[in-house]
């Protein structure tokens, strides 16, 4: 049985789920919050989750493209990218809530509070990937000529 490899709408697509899990797992890494000079991590928190849910995303994607050396699954691999990348849009929607919502008593213009970019780049390329990965999977893994063995 030949591999089916997505079509060429949908390999788009599996590719901006890809571009977009991978800058989430990086922005996993950098700073999420700050206070005044003093910074924290995604990795404290939440980040572990998100780093995790985008490496399988990522690797979904892989899948997908037919470049992990088995025959490749579109609905079941980006079934799974949107499911990851879904709950990586909500802890990042969750963790920037949390963050514009932290008030200490009279630290007012004192201490500068707020959501650093790699909390921005979570959250925005979680939403971003998520899309993509769910017109991709409605989308389905039709074939391209080429890889239909139209020749």
């Amino acid at each position: 049985m030949a591999k089916q490899l997505p079509s060429n709408r949908t390999a788009l697509l599996v590719l901006i789920t890809g571009i977009s899990a991978l800058i989430a797992l990086i922005g996993s890494f950098l700073p999420w919050a700050y206070a005044g000079e003093y910074s924290v991590r995604g990795t404290v928190g939440g980040g572990m989750f998100t780093l995790v849910l985008s490496a399988i995303a990522l690797i979904m994607v892989f899948w997908a493209t037919g470049r992990m050396g088995v025959n490749p699954r579109v609905r079941t691999s980006m079934g799974i990218a949107f499911a990851c990348m879904l709950l990586v849009a909500l802890i990042g929607i969750i963790n920037v809530a949390d963050v514009q919502q932290i008030n200490i008593p009279g630290a007012e213009g004192i201490v500068d509070i707020g959501v650093s970019p790699g909390l921005w780049m979570v959250t925005i390329l979680g939403v971003v990937g998520t899309l993509s990965a769910l017109v991709a999977l409605i989308m389905g893994g039709g074939t391209s000529g080429a890889a239909s063995g139209a020749a």
